[in-house]
């Protein structure tokens, strides 16, 4: 999924589901920075030449992949594997790391979070959580499962969903899956199933039940099939639109709008470059205190939690 559901819609579901105005906001931002936590960075002391911090990355772009690290990041981040796949391929193929939807591994993990109270854990599970549908047929490692019959897949490394590029995330879009037996895949539909999970989810752990959530949902779902307008175009067209409408829910309940996303912001708030290779705290004493770092310790938690239980899996 992309920043509209990671970010816009994960707010709107947090603040539904009785977070409050803050909360929510932490929670998603955690949640898209998950897909912009992609760059290294070393931290030095303001003082001298120590070595104070490094941070993990979750995601990978065309200048920090590596392959020795590929599982380290899209498994646990966007790819969360489970053993109970179904027949759904043309060629019976099975791989051990597919990514299913709703999986109980992925429902583990953000029911761990949740328990923990940690704002940022709570969003990056819930983006490896959400991703389970966007992903579902998909591995997190370089593998000719994840191959599909068509031009890219000659040209690409065959990880992810990279064959398909980007439509595996975007709201509202209808595309094809030739691997599988069905091969039209709806996003509405897809998104919907997953709304509705992570809303669930939420209300577990906030307690809040006064509202009519089949309505919410049927509403939500209303607004991503863009009055039935599902084309790669169409999808990217409308995306502003569906953006405001989503506002316009979290203005009624919350009486604020849904803070811009910055995808610096954090960081900026936190670190300063002090020369093309150097960065330093800005404020060295109360660094600790800071959203990016605690998002940071996070995704390091979320990582090892992640990676220390798959044994849980029982292939």
């Amino acid at each position: 999924m992309d920043i509209e559901y990671h970010y816009y819609i994960t707010y709107l579901i947090a603040i539904k589901s009785g977070f409050e105005t803050h909360e929510a906001y932490t929670i998603a931002y955690s949640s898209q920075f998950v897909d912009d936590n992609c760059y290294e960075y070393i931290i030095y002391n303001a003082n001298d030449s120590q070595v104070e911090y490094k941070n993990f990355i979750s995601a990978i772009n065309e200048k920090t992949l590596n392959f020795s690290k590929l599982d380290e990041i899209l498994i646990p981040f966007h790819f969360l594997p489970d053993v109970k796949t179904k027949d759904s391929r043309k060629d019976g193929a099975i791989h051990p790391f597919n990514t299913v939807k709703n999986s109980t591994f992925a429902e583990y993990i953000l029911i761990n979070a949740l328990k923990s109270g940690n704002l940022y854990w709570i969003g990056i599970a819930t983006h490896a959580y959400v991703d389970t549908w966007a992903h579902q047929n998909f591995v997190g490692v370089l593998s000719n499962y994840n191959a599909l019959d068509n031009f890219l897949a000659k040209l690409l490394p065959n990880i992810g969903h990279l064959d398909v590029v980007d439509k595996p995330d975007l709201v509202g879009l209808i595309w094809k899956d030739t691997r599988l037996k069905k091969v039209e895949i709806n996003n509405v539909h897809r998104f919907t199933q997953a709304s509705k999970k992570l809303m669930n989810m939420y209300l577990r752990f906030t307690g809040q039940c006064n509202f009519n959530k089949s309505k919410f949902i049927s509403e939500l779902k209303f607004i991503m099939n863009n009055g039935n307008k599902n084309s790669y175009l169409d999808v990217k067209r409308l995306k502003s639109k569906r953006i405001k409408q989503y506002n316009h829910i979290v203005k009624k309940i919350s009486n604020f709008d849904i803070l811009n996303y910055n995808g610096h912001c954090w960081r900026d708030e936190s670190i300063i470059r002090q020369n093309a290779k150097r960065y330093i705290w800005k404020k060295n004493a109360k660094y600790k205190k800071s959203n990016w770092f605690k998002f940071q310790e996070s995704i390091k938690h979320h990582h090892d939690f992640v990676m220390s239980n798959l044994n849980l899996l029982s292939y």
